[in-house]
């Protein structure tokens, strides 16, 4: 526990942590004296924690029947997508303005890390390498708080990207698609950059369909979105 931090918080990110990873998966049935037992606290801060992640999007309560994490809700993925694309965009826009990322090494050892995670199976470290590659652009463009707010919101879309990591034809194409950020990064063309990230993000639209196919219990009953045209 960190400083400061109480034990109503660490049960929550505990807990969210689990979701997030799909330990506790999509439609997994929540008991709370179980919990409690397990994570060695009394049933109130899992209740309190159950209603902080309701707020996330994370948890369903059904007083007097059952609570389960959520499923994945499509249109949830798709708007957290879309709310990506356009911070993204955005910092791409600032980078090309600054010239070349001072970040491009660290970068660099990342693709390196998601190379090995990859070849490996450790999908979580591979999805927390991607998340830190994507972070760093945040960073070096000094919009961090707009990626921290994006990240506690997107639940939906961090679990499907999680799900899109297990498919190795998928984990390559991520991998390609940072090397060509990269290479993006160091022409300084403003277009090719913000050409390359759109790509790389929408590139999701077109695994629905297999996550959907592969791992149905996962997500809420509905058809399959189809992929936006693209000019």
């Amino acid at each position: 526990m960190q400083r400061g931090e109480s034990s109503q918080d660490r049960i929550y990110l505990q807990l969210r942590a689990a979701m997030m990873r799909l330990t506790l998966a999509p439609g997994e049935p929540l008991h709370t004296q179980e919990l409690a037992a397990r994570l060695g606290v009394s049933r109130t801060p899992v209740r309190e924690a159950f209603i902080r992640l309701q707020r996330d999007g994370l948890v369903n309560i059904l007083p007097q029947r059952e609570t389960t994490v959520s499923l994945i809700d499509l249109s949830r993925v798709l708007q957290g997508r879309f709310l990506r694309e356009g911070l993204e965009l955005h910092v791409a826009d600032c980078l090309s303005e600054r010239g070349s990322a001072g970040c491009l090494q660290a970068m660099n050892a990342l693709i390196e890390e998601q190379i090995l995670a990859g070849l490996e199976g450790r999908y979580e470290d591979l999805q927390e390498s991607d998340d830190a590659f994507h972070r760093l652009l945040f960073e070096e463009a000094g919009q961090l708080f707009s990626w921290e707010v994006m990240f506690q919101s997107c639940t939906h879309y961090h679990r499907v990207r999680l799900l899109s990591l297990r498919s190795s034809r998928i984990s390559e194409n991520v991998i390609m698609g940072h090397q060509e950020l990269i290479r993006a990064l160091e022409s300084g063309q403003k277009q090719r950059l913000a050409e390359c990230l759109t790509n790389h993000l929408r590139r999701l639209d077109e695994d629905i369909p297999l996550l959907l196919a592969r791992y149905p219990q996962y997500f809420l009953p509905a058809e399959a979105p189809a992929a936006p045209r693209r000019e």
